[in-house]
């Protein structure tokens, strides 16, 4: 392996510097780890994604998160679907 893409939700402030300094050990041994946000990640991934897999990505959240999420994420994700689908602002 020599690419790594760590998705996360963001990183702690108090965390940032050790994890910089992992990146650049693991960076200079070969391994070449890029962090990105995982909302930034999904939104670009969907933008780029065809009118017809869109639906069939949200599905597959859908069932990913019935599976193996507690209620709490399932029902955020409800809520973003049903904000979406009435058309409302889910910012």
């Amino acid at each position: 392996m020599s690419n790594l893409l760590f998705a996360s939700p963001g990183i702690e402030a108090d965390e940032q510097d050790s994890i910089r300094e992992n990146i650049d050990a693991a960076w200079a041994s070969g391994l070449n780890i890029s962090q990105i946000d995982i909302v930034d990640l999904a939104s670009a991934a969907f933008a780029l994604l065809s009118e017809e897999w869109r639906p069939r990505l949200l599905r597959e959240i859908g069932t990913e998160l019935d599976n193996r999420a507690d209620h709490t994420h399932r029902r955020a994700w409800h809520d973003l679907l049903s904000n979406i689908s009435a058309g409302t602002d889910h910012d």
